[in-house]
């Protein structure tokens, strides 16, 4: 089988890192290699990887010309050679078969994602912050979008589609990769037998601040492509809800996480209202 290259963004993930790492280093086939692309981390993330230099293919490469996470994938696939890439975020896990059967699914489809599970790593809340789906409700909206820490496609596929977009550095910058993808004529194939278990921010805060980022790329991505988000919310109805979240927040001690994540989004939105407003 053809090697195929997990490309793997890193931004101070020593936190969950080797986790990650270590789930990589169980898989079912060897034709693989790891590329940590380095966005500039100051904490132990470098040291990690270390770490696995001896289990796996591993390269580490420099990555921090500009801040981002789309910058870090760019660079990892410039310097690599491979015709698979196989993307996957720092903080979560992937099961035993995953490399292998992203690999043979790129080989039939240019463009495909795996299966999600949001049950493995997310145990600490009574009600989760965000609901994840196996199947990542694909085929549910206008376009297939998936998230971008379950992708893997062709380099040809990679290419042809223009790469991440560097200028739009937001949190849905996989979404506004989908969307030109769709415009290419390319669609993603679900991995069946890919699992990545996807790790959810485990404080309120964490949450919170996920949920302003969320919403400042959605409001983002509603901008330059109004097809895929629709009417966005005005300001007035994103103020009453936010102040009903609040209320539900306080009163409801067990789903707190999942208001903190929809109040911060409604944050976010409101945010970039008002700046363009102003601006």
């Amino acid at each position: 089988m053809e090697r195929s290259e997990i490309i793997i963004p890193v931004f101070n993930g020593e936190r969950h890192l080797g986790s990650l790492l270590e789930s990589l280093s169980h898989q079912t086939i060897e034709q693989y290699s790891v590329t940590i692309a380095d966005n500039g981390s100051t904490d132990g993330s470098i040291a990690v990887a270390e770490s696995f230099r001896d289990i796996f293919e591993l390269k580490i490469i420099d990555a921090s010309r500009k801040q981002g996470k789309a910058v870090a994938l760019n660079e990892a696939v410039i310097k690599s050679s491979a015709q698979k890439l196989i993307f996957v975020d720092q903080d979560d896990m992937v099961n035993t078969s995953y490399v292998e059967s992203m690999a043979e699914a790129i080989a039939q489809n240019p463009l495909v994602a795996s299966t999600m599970d949001g049950e493995l790593l997310n145990k600490k809340f009574e009600v989760a912050p965000r609901i994840i789906t196996r199947d990542q409700r694909l085929g549910h909206f206008a376009i297939t979008t998936v998230s971008g820490g379950t992708m893997g496609m062709t380099r040809k596929a990679f290419e042809h589609i223009g790469g991440f977009n560097e200028d739009f550095n937001y949190s849905t910058n996989d979404a506004e990769f989908c969307q030109r993808a769709y415009a290419k004529g390319y669609d993603f194939k679900l991995v069946y037998d890919a699992t990545l278990f996807y790790r959810l921010r485990d404080t309120l805060i964490g949450n919170l601040q996920q949920g302003i980022g969320y919403g400042i790329g959605n409001y983002q991505l509603a901008k330059i492509h109004p097809e895929m988000r629709g009417d966005q919310a005005t300001s007035r109805q994103l103020l009453q809800e936010t102040i009903a979240l609040a209320g539900n927040f306080i009163a409801n001690k067990s789903n707190r996480a999942r208001n903190s994540h929809l109040i911060g989004k409604n944050v976010g939105q409101m945010q970039e209202k008002l700046r363009t407003f102003l601006y």
